[in-house]
């Protein structure tokens, strides 16, 4: 049973919903160990996530304003 990059993608969309990306990555890392499973026990031939990557959002770090650093730690 041979899967098409389309085919990836779409099965991707729709494990994405409005989920977080990093929930998305730990799905995908889930399924890659079951696939390799299945290829060890002789279920399936080859990997169908060959060649396959799941996109990795960049992280933009959120940094504290002075006034909400002050709330947390009062100025001496």
């Amino acid at each position: 049973m041979a899967f098409t990059l389309l085919q990836r993608r779409k099965k991707e969309q729709q494990l994405v919903g409005k989920k977080n990306p990093n929930t998305i990555l730990g799905i995908m890392r889930h399924l890659r160990k079951m696939i390799k499973l299945a290829i060890g026990e002789g279920i399936i031939t080859h990997d169908l996530f060959e060649g396959y990557s799941p996109e990795r959002p960049k992280a933009e770090p959120e940094y504290l304003t002075r006034e909400e650093l002050n709330k947390i730690i009062p100025p001496p």
